[in-house]
């Protein structure tokens, strides 16, 4: 496990301080908004509007998917990384108290891109916007990269779930 641990707490350092510039700390804490819960809503909503069903297996996927997540989050207790690493750069506003494994955020962005790019297409374009969601959590200082891996594949397996 140390090797893990290792390899985790280089890539958030990689990309929690070394990434820094001012586009990027203007960019992500907007962007990291479109897998929260409001975000997530009104784009359910919308899908609805557009197909009843893709409305649904959106719906139901994304409920699957934070079904899991919340599960995961209280199972693991993982301390998120600006509480357990002394160097980590947070954002005051992103300081939750939850737990940070998985990373529900990148799971709800992977749920969405794999039901949008199933029914729509386009995945050129779903997966590459999911990934970003990941990195803005850890370039925020709320998640570890493994958090955003499991996160991901939680989400993607969520939406397996329904698209299939």
């Amino acid at each position: 496990m140390g090797a893990f641990q290792t390899m985790d707490g280089y890539l958030f350092y990689l990309i929690n301080q070394s990434m820094h510039c001012r586009p990027l700390d203007k960019f992500f804490p907007i962007y990291t908004h479109i897998a929260a819960t409001s975000s997530t809503v009104i784009l359910i909503l919308a899908a609805f509007l557009l197909d009843e069903v893709f409305g649904r297996q959106l719906l139901f996927a994304v409920l699957l998917c934070q079904l899991l997540v919340q599960t995961g989050k209280r199972l693991i207790r993982r301390v998120r990384p600006f509480a357990a690493k002394d160097m980590a750069r947070v954002w005051e506003k992103f300081a939750l108290l939850d737990s940070s494994f998985p990373s529900g955020h990148t799971a709800t962005a992977f749920t969405v891109a794999v039901v949008a790019s199933s029914f729509w297409g386009y995945g050129f374009v779903a997966y590459p916007l999911a990934v970003l969601v990941g990195i803005s959590r850890i370039y925020l200082g709320v998640h570890y990269p493994s958090d955003v891996f499991i996160g991901a594949l939680v989400g993607f397996f969520s939406a397996m779930v329904f698209v299939f």
